[in-house]
């Protein structure tokens, strides 16, 4: 149905809007659908900031609150301006619906992504980004614009029974993302959730990067869509690895493939082992080292509008991330980082898996080398925002003369399970084929 809201001009819109807040009461809880930005005119991005402060700490706006706060925190104080402001805007309320909010947003939105389009193209003529900076950034300004009912849910008094049955309905209807290893999957319930973020962190040599290519091939071999971002290794790095998991060839041996004889059996092994990738996998990897947060939910976000919703994504490193690899790691940097990608994960559905080294200065002073939650930098950010933490340990790395390579697991926190120091899976390391089993299991065939 259409409003009259829709014939005001962005003036009277932004008149309207401010005196809805100050007069229809009903109303004002719309003001959490919007922010200052959205507001052309300077006064009223000003009025509007200070009223959603006072509504945000006290639940009730008044005009006296308005001008105790504006005098105390705005550049000049409150004057005659922002005076008549409210007045005309007062006269100008409107009985608002949340279809006006949206659209008033989308249109603030739209003018945004229009300014900074214009900025961005000059200057990329000017030389301050190269082309691949310019396609994020323009990924960046296309995705930022998203309708306010896709991230904003209302519940109201009447509603609660039905939207919980929906979620219940949902949750139980939710593909279910399993790591295909038994103990993993009877340690952490419900596996690595849809819409959630989760960490794996080691220091260098103890199993990271190997844990997660034994994962994508064991959820890839379930039916799973994965997706992988190497930040740190090459792609021939990265293929190397699955290659050596499917053929058993040593990773050692696949470095050495320039030497190897045209008519050497194990080229067939490769060339079968990614025909089998290519038949039965949904694999897609991304190997870029010049990659921030935002590039990785740019990448996250084509990738589905190309292929659909996957399943779970891994970010290999996460240290490496050029907006987290820093030199002062904050908690509080690595949590907003962590929020972002949780964001992206809620908004497409999927899982998102980080790879995180351990602070080996602060490791080195332990006696017990097993690492532990403080001694990730910004250790409070992923507690904060990971749902999951697992800290990976090989003993074998410090002591050659253990016979048995085993991958210690420990979750040190997940929110749905047990967690702590004794909570640890115990897998079997092949250090040359990399390949991680549970222990006395045999290797599964691939050409079977």
């Amino acid at each position: 149905m259409k409003s009259a809201f829709d014939e005001f001009s962005t003036e009277t819109r932004e008149f309207s809007i401010i005196g809805s807040f100050l007069t229809w009461k009903d109303k004002i809880g719309f003001i959490n659908y919007l922010e200052p930005w959205m507001f052309s005119i300077p006064a009223a991005s000003k009025i509007f900031g200070s009223i959603k402060k006072i509504y945000q700490d006290s639940g009730k706006v008044s005009h006296s609150q308005i001008v105790i706060d504006m005098t105390d925190h705005v550049n000049g104080g409150y004057n005659a301006e922002y005076e008549t402001f409210i007045k005309n805007a007062i006269n100008a309320a409107f009985p608002l619906s949340k279809t006006d909010i949206e659209q008033f947003r989308e249109a603030a939105q739209l003018r945004s992504a229009k300014n900074e389009t214009v900025k961005l193209i000059k200057d990329t003529e000017q030389g301050v980004f190269s082309y691949s900076q310019f396609l994020d950034k323009i990924d960046s300004i296309r995705y930022n614009f998203q309708p306010i009912s896709e991230n904003i849910k209302e519940f109201e008094p009447g509603t609660f029974l039905d939207k919980r049955l929906k979620i219940l309905q949902r949750r139980e209807e939710s593909k279910q993302v399993f790591f295909g290893y038994p103990s993993l999957d009877l340690m952490i319930p419900g596996g690595q959730r849809k819409k959630e973020v989760s960490v794996i962190a080691s220091r260098p040599g103890c199993g990271k990067s190997s844990l997660k290519a034994n994962l994508i091939r064991s959820q890839c071999e379930l039916g799973f869509r994965i997706a992988s971002i190497a930040t740190e290794q090459t792609e021939e790095v990265e293929t190397d690895r699955i290659d050596a998991l499917l053929t058993g060839i040593p990773v050692i041996a696949l470095a050495e493939t320039p030497k190897w004889e045209q008519s050497d059996p194990r080229i067939q092994k490769i060339i079968d082992a990614n025909k089998y990738i290519d038949a039965n996998w949904k694999y897609y990897l991304y190997v870029r080292r010049d990659l921030s947060t935002q590039g990785v939910g740019n990448w996250l976000r084509r990738l589905s509008d190309k292929y659909g919703e996957f399943d779970v994504c891994y970010v290999d490193l996460f240290d490496r991330l050029t907006d987290v690899s820093v030199e002062n790691v904050t908690a509080s940097l690595i949590g907003n980082k962590l929020h972002y990608l949780n964001q992206i994960a809620e908004e497409l559905n999927i899982h998102i898996c980080v790879l995180v080294q351990v602070n080996r200065a602060a490791l080195k002073e332990e006696k017990d080398k097993r690492p532990k939650l403080h001694h990730l930098k910004g250790s409070g950010g992923y507690e904060e925002v990971a749902r999951l933490v697992a800290l990976l340990h090989r003993e074998k790395y410090y002591n050659s003369q253990i016979v048995r390579d085993e991958i210690e697991i420990n979750i040190a926190k997940q929110n749905n399970g047990p967690s702590g120091v004794g909570i640890i899976s115990k897998l079997e390391f092949n250090n040359q084929s990399l390949l991680i089993s549970e222990k006395n299991q045999a290797p599964p065939n691939i050409y079977e």
